[in-house]
C-alpha cells in the first residue's frame, strides 16, 4: 500500500486558500505553508471501484519518481479516514486549454511538451492522457500533470488497455496494441489545436506556416508512420523552439538514473520500515470508513446507467471521456 507512506503531521501548517477546481474524482486546493503555495489534490475514498483505486495507486507509484524542469512534482501524500491527499507543486498560469498564443509561443510551448515527453519515454512511461488540460504553466514553463492513465512499459511491449481522452486518442488505442506513439500521436492534436482553437477534423484544414503542417503531418498519420519523439525532437520547428530554453540531454534527464538507483532505494526502505504501520492503519480504516460511502459508487451507478446508452457506459467504464462530458460533470 502506498497511501500511508506519510503521516498526517507531514500535512500540518498548511494554510487553505481557495479552491482550485473541483472535478468527478475530488477537488483541489491552494494551499500555503512558509510563504510556499502548493497544490493540494483531495479525493474522496467514497467514490472508489476496485479500478479508480488501483489507478490511483498507480499514479501515485509512477508520479513520485518523475523528476524534471517539464513535470509538475508530487512532494508526498497521505490517507486518512475518508480521503487521500497528494500535495503537490503549483502551476500558477492554469492549463493551457483555449489560451491566444503566438507563433513564438507556440514554438517554445510545444518543445518544451516535448522535453517532458521525451523524459517520459526515456524512462519507459507513457502518459496515455495528453492533452491541453494537463500540461500547466509555472513562470511560463510547462509542467505536465496527471498521471492516472500513464503506465510503466518495456520497449519491447505493447499495452492493450483502452483509456484517454476521445479527441486525443490515437486510432491504434481502440485497436488493441499500442506503444509509446500514441504520445506523438495527441502531440499532434495538441499542436493544431494550439494554432486553431479547435481540434482537427476530416479532411483538416490549416491556416499555418508550412513547416508546422509538416510536423502535424507527420504526427497525425499510422503508427508505423508516425513520429517517435526522438525524432519530433529533430524536426526543425521544435529544434527552433529549444533556442533559450533546457537542452533535452538537461541535468534533470541525466541524474534520472542516479535518482533512480539512489532515491528508489529510500522509497523502498521507506516502505519496508513502514509496512507494519501501513497494515494497521489499512485496518483501522476499513473498520472506522463510514458506511454510506461504501454505497456511493453502487448508487451512483444505478442512477447513470438508466440515462446512457450501451457505448457511452463501456466507454465510461474504461475511462474515456470526451472533453465535451467532462466539463459537464465538473
Amino acid at each position: 500500500m502506498l497511501y500511508s507512506k506519510y503521516c498526517q503531521q507531514d500535512f500540518d501548517g498548511y494554510e487553505k486558500i481557495s479552491e482550485l477546481g473541483n472535478g468527478a474524482y475530488g477537488k483541489v486546493y491552494l494551499v500555503k505553508k512558509d510563504g510556499e503555495l502548493f497544490a493540494l489534490k483531495t479525493v474522496p475514498k467514497g467514490i472508489f471501484n476496485d479500478i479508480s483505486e488501483q489507478q490511483l495507486q498507480k499514479e501515485i507509484y509512477i508520479h513520485k519518481k518523475l523528476v524534471h524542469t517539464n513535470i509538475i512534482k508530487l512532494h508526498s501524500y497521505y490517507q486518512d479516514r475518508q480521503h487521500i491527499h497528494l500535495l503537490m507543486e503549483y502551476a500558477e498560469g492554469g492549463c493551457l486549454y483555449q489560451r491566444n498564443l503566438t507563433l513564438d509561443e507556440i514554438q517554445d510551448y510545444f518543445s518544451q511538451i516535448c522535453n517532458g515527453i521525451y523524459y517520459l519515454h526515456s524512462n519507459n512511461i507513457i502518459h496515455r492522457d495528453l492533452k491541453p488540460e494537463n500540461i500547466l504553466l509555472k513562470n511560463n514553463v510547462i509542467k505536465l500533470c496527471d498521471f492516472g492513465w500513464s503506465a510503466e512499459v518495456g520497449y519491447n511491449k505493447q499495452r492493450d488497455t483502452l483509456c484517454g481522452t476521445i479527441d486525443y486518442m490515437a486510432p491504434e488505442v481502440s485497436q488493441g496494441k499500442y506503444s509509446f506513439k500514441v504520445d506523438t500521436w495527441s502531440l499532434g492534436i495538441i499542436l493544431y489545436e494550439m494554432i486553431h482553437h479547435s481540434v482537427p477534423k476530416i479532411p483538416r484544414i490549416y491556416n499555418c506556416p508550412d513547416l508546422v503542417k509538416d510536423l502535424i503531418d507527420k504526427l497525425l498519420v499510422a503508427q508505423d508512420e508516425r513520429l517517435s519523439i526522438s525524432q519530433v525532437l529533430q524536426h526543425p520547428f521544435v529544434k527552433k523552439g529549444q533556442v533559450g530554453r533546457e537542452s533535452i540531454l538537461s541535468v534533470h534527464s541525466l541524474n534520472y538514473n542516479k535518482y533512480q538507483a539512489e532515491g528508489l532505494i529510500l522509497f523502498n526502505e521507506l516502505d519496508v520500515s513502514l509496512e507494519q504501520q501501513d497494515r494497521a492503519i489499512n485496518r483501522m480504516t476499513d473498520i472506522f470508513k463510514p458506511r454510506q460511502s461504501r454505497k456511493v459508487p453502487e448508487q451512483q451507478i444505478i442512477q447513470q446507467t438508466t440515462k446512457k446508452t450501451l457505448f457511452n457506459t463501456i466507454l465510461d467504464t474504461l475511462g474515456c471521456m470526451n472533453r465535451i462530458k467532462k466539463q459537464q460533470q465538473s
